[in-house]
């Protein structure tokens, strides 16, 4: 079974992947240079949150709809939490109906 491998190249600082037959060789000859590369293990890409906190207050809800589990945190039970999500849902819903109805 084929699959892609990654090689770094330490002469010609060149990282390249090849096709190879699993499990791959651990050198490689390089395909500028020709001399050999080693296998390395590639890695995903990492994204960096950048997160904002605003203390002494609750955030802005985004829309109407939002999850907001503020309540819960204060106590309510997730019964009654669920009920009144529930209850906001079918009054949007039912506005969504009637404006195109009428």
């Amino acid at each position: 079974m084929y699959r892609p491998v990654e090689y770094f190249c330490e002469h010609c600082r060149l990282r390249f992947e090849s096709f190879v037959d699993s499990p791959g060789p651990k050198w490689l000859e390089c395909s500028t240079c020709e001399r050999p590369a080693e296998r390395v293990i590639s890695a995903p890409l990492a994204k960096r949150f950048v997160v904002t906190v605003d203390r002494g207050r609750p955030a802005e809800t985004p829309y109407p709809t939002a999850m907001d589990t503020q309540k819960l945190a204060d106590g309510m039970k997730q019964s009654e939490w669920r009920a009144q999500r529930k209850r906001l849902r079918d009054e949007r819903r039912r506005a969504r109906i009637r404006r195109m109805v009428s």
